[in-house]
């Protein structure tokens, strides 16, 4: 093995023992009932990290959690959409897990409201894990004689069987709750009051963030209240894009379509996925204005995650930017060069310290 892959992979390792130990108080402030003890939660983590990084949780063997939320890349993958099951493509940009522990909605268009539900869906999706059911899921790690004692030792108050559905959700939960995100130049600046934590050129940009540009509206710089880190997102869903790729009418008369048929929306989602998946938050609340929202991703680490948006169709920041001032009518107050030269440069000096 090259020095070089060695140095790498060392520098990940390193890397996810620093965020899960800094995550594992968050995690214990967060776990949900009933309330573990400091070893009984460590356990739970460790089994998490464990499962995340499992292949053998996947039809084929060859897909675990990490391979599409990788630590080097703020636990995104750098690709467009996720490569799953068989080598299928899915239809979502992997983001970033960093602080998702906290929020209130998970996958880009909100499905999910408890971080216990959404991490067993990958597990049971076709172009996913592609495992047919909870039961598969469960027959595999009880076939495992040191899964079964893991289980035991995060799960000692656990009646039967610990190997269950809501303890593997539970493991899950606990470890992707450790992911946090370390403190950066944007928290000492912000939080901190260090007016040096930013250049000249970044503190410009930040001006151009908050003020002209307006990314405030969706970047929210309110610190979250876990973890004392500014998060760069409202959590809430937005249609910007649509407008923008001329759409909008077109998805409307899908999205009347859809309830005209009286038919549950999730059952489209798998019959006709590529035909609704642009329609977003709408498959999830059936409301009008709700055609094409996706959630706002954090912007924290954002010059570490391309590709960008939910389907990962823009490759680099510039364009993303671009592509979000153009959305978003900026022509009625355009940037000059310079602005988005400096608003790059702030985004850029957005990644978390190494």
């Amino acid at each position: 093995m090259g020095a070089g892959v060695s140095l790498r992979r060392g520098l990940i390792g390193s890397f996810m023992t620093a965020v899960t130990v800094a995550g594992l108080m968050l995690s214990m402030r967060t776990e949900s009932a009933p309330t573990a003890g400091a070893n009984t939660l460590a356990a739970r983590v460790a089994l998490g990290q464990r499962l995340f990084s499992d292949k053998s949780l996947s039809g084929d063997g060859q897909v675990s959690c990490a391979s599409c939320h990788q630590a080097a890349l703020a636990f995104s993958d750098g690709k467009p959409v996720s490569i799953g099951f068989g080598g299928k493509k899915g239809l979502r940009n992997a983001p970033s897990l960093l602080n998702v522990g906290n929020q209130t909605h998970f996958f880009w268009d909100g499905r999910r409201d408890r971080l216990e539900d959404q991490v067993l869906d990958p597990l049971v999706n076709p172009v996913e894990h592609a495992l047919a059911d909870q039961s598969a899921v469960l027959a595999r790690l009880r076939s495992n004689a040191g899964y079964k004692a893991a289980f035991r030792k995060a799960f000692p108050d656990a009646e039967g069987d610990a190997v269950q559905s809501a303890q593997l959700a539970q493991a899950l939960a606990s470890f992707v709750r450790t992911l946090v995100s370390r403190e950066s130049a944007i928290d000492r600046f912000l939080v901190g009051k260090d007016t040096n934590a930013l250049s000249a050129d970044a503190r410009k940009g930040f001006d151009v963030f908050s003020g002209k540009a307006q990314c405030v509206a969706c970047h929210s710089l309110t610190p979250d209240s876990v973890t004392g880190r500014i998060l760069l997102t409202d959590q809430g869903f937005h249609a910007h894009g649509v407008a923008f790729y001329g759409m909008h009418q077109a998805l409307d008369q899908k999205a009347r379509l859809l309830l005209s048929e009286g038919k549950p929306l999730q059952d489209a989602v798998l019959k006709d996925p590529q035909g609704v998946d642009a329609l977003g938050r709408f498959m999830v609340t059936g409301k009008m204005s709700d055609v094409g929202a996706f959630k706002t991703p954090s912007l924290r680490n954002v010059a570490r995650t391309a590709p960008y948006f939910h389907d990962g169709r823009v490759a680099t920041l510039e364009l993303a930017v671009n592509q979000e001032l153009l959305s978003q009518g900026s022509e009625q107050r355009p940037l000059t060069p310079e602005e988005r030269r400096v608003l790059l440069v702030f985004m850029r000096a957005l990644n978390d310290d190494e």
